[in-house]
């Protein structure tokens, strides 16, 4: 692949390995297994940025053990991401390109407005699906939302397109 992929450990000049303070050695394994697939996803960027297409992208994943790196996209996808194929191919990466329904800015649009809707709890998130399904808000608890505001969210997911799912988090415990 393009550019270089910088380790997060250096060698003393006897050769014994030295990892960043704070790091374990296994933390170090997983960030040196995961480099080429960030090394991709840069990549990923790089050409969408450059074929004016980033605003249909709606997220990456990266899938270690099996040796995936997943690409969602909402449209027709540029050639050039195709092009990283064989590139991906000569890191023992299988570059998997999957169709979006909806882009990762029409799922934050979807999430500025259900965040702006009167009736949700202190302690919510909104979670965004990197496959670009749709979006969950979580809230604390295990009772429900007030009706007016399960409308409201239900208004926003049929005037957007975006599906929105609504769950409790269950009981919190709360800190004595």
């Amino acid at each position: 692949m393009k550019g270089t992929v910088t380790s997060p450990q250096t060698s003393t000049p006897s050769g014994a390995i030295r990892y960043p303070a704070g790091m374990s050695s296994s933390d170090a394994a997983i960030q040196m297994a995961q480099a080429p697939y960030m090394a991709l996803n840069d990549e990923v960027y790089q050409c969408l940025r450059a074929s004016r297409a980033l605003n249909r992208l709606a997220g990456t994943r990266l899938d270690v053990p099996h040796k995936r790196f997943y690409v969602y996209y909402a449209g027709v996808v540029p050639p050039s991401i195709y092009a990283l194929r064989s590139d991906a191919k000569r890191e023992g990466i299988d570059l998997v390109i999957r169709r979006a329904a909806h882009s990762s800015g029409e799922l934050v649009a979807a999430t500025e407005k259900v965040s702006k809707v009167s009736g949700l709890p202190s302690g919510y998130q909104i979670e965004l699906a990197t496959d670009g399904s749709g979006l969950t808000l979580r809230y604390p608890g295990t009772g429900t939302l007030p009706r007016s505001t399960l409308h409201a969210i239900a208004a926003i997911a049929a005037s957007t397109g975006v599906p929105i799912q609504v769950r409790n988090r269950g009981p919190v415990a709360v800190p004595i």
